[in-house]
C-alpha cells in the first residue's frame, strides 16, 4: 500500500492560538474485505473487489493554549469508492466517512 500527506500548523496572530490543516492519500487496500447482504450470499467474488479511487482524506482544526492545558477541536473528511464484479453483475460502492473531534490536554 503506498500513500502520502501533509500537514501543517501555524500561530494565528497570538502564540496561544494554533490552527492545522492536513490532507493525505492512500491506494485503498481491499484485501481484508468480505462481503454479505442481510446474512445472505449475493454471488459476488470477494476477490473481484476493487478500489474505483483512491481514499482521500482531508482535516482542520485549531488549538488553544493556556499555560499548561490544550483545547483542540478538528474535523476529518474522508471518502474513497470501491467496485465488485461478480455473477450478479457490478456493484459501485461511495463512502463517505465524516469525524469531529474535541479534546482536553494537560502538559507536564
Amino acid at each position: 500500500m503506498l500513500g502520502a500527506g501533509i500537514g501543517l500548523e501555524a500561530p494565528l496572530g497570538v502564540s496561544w492560538v494554533l490552527a492545522r490543516a492536513g490532507f493525505s492519500w492512500d491506494q485503498f487496500d481491499t484485501h481484508l474485505f468480505v462481503k454479505q447482504y442481510d446474512g445472505e450470499d449475493p454471488g459476488w467474488d470477494p476477490q473481484g473487489l476493487s478500489p474505483v479511487g483512491n481514499r482521500l482524506q482531508g482535516t482542520v482544526g485549531m488549538g488553544f493554549i493556556i499555560k499548561n492545558v490544550m483545547l483542540e477541536w478538528a474535523y476529518g473528511f474522508d471518502t474513497w469508492k470501491l467496485e465488485t464484479k461478480g455473477d450478479a453483475g457490478t456493484l459501485d460502492e461511495t463512502h463517505v466517512q465524516q469525524r469531529l473531534l474535541a479534546s482536553l490536554s494537560f502538559r507536564f
